[in-house]
């Protein structure tokens, strides 16, 4: 149940922060969506093989629709990956030196400017890996 709140909340959030551009509220904020996403996960749910309550049952709908998803994260992964780097900018030479050039170059260094600066990125590593173990 937290994971698909937190997938909910990051699709409206998303939406939100597409379409809210202006101060001039529209009809599709927030509000209007949010039941109409609910419904359409719904939807999508029951199409794919989850329609009866026995724990012993395979759902293999459910397991092409998580590959299904991971393929088109995958994709528009690395489509704003290369819309960033190649159109954006002339390429990862260009990014590096116009960070280098950026006031805020010592956040992103691993050295940094202070002495436990290894130890905060070995966190931030521990971290990401314990998110990608535990969340279903």
């Amino acid at each position: 149940m937290p994971y698909i709140a937190l997938q909910l909340k990051a699709i409206l959030s998303t939406f939100t922060l597409i379409t809210t551009y202006s101060d001039t509220p529209t009809f599709w904020s927030g509000h209007e969506v949010g039941p109409i996403v609910v419904v359409l996960m719904i939807v999508f749910t029951i199409i794919f093989g989850v329609r009866h309550l026995d724990p012993t049952e395979r759902h293999e709908g459910m397991i092409m629709a998580l590959a299904v998803e991971c393929l088109v994260k995958l994709i528009g992964f690395l489509a704003a990956g290369i819309f960033v780097t190649y159109f954006m900018y002339d390429g990862f030479a260009d990014i590096f030196q116009r960070l280098s050039e950026s006031p805020f170059y010592n956040l992103a260094s691993i050295e940094g400017r202070e002495t436990h600066s290894y130890l905060m990125w070995t966190t931030y590593i521990i971290l990401a890996m314990s998110a990608i173990l535990f969340l279903p």
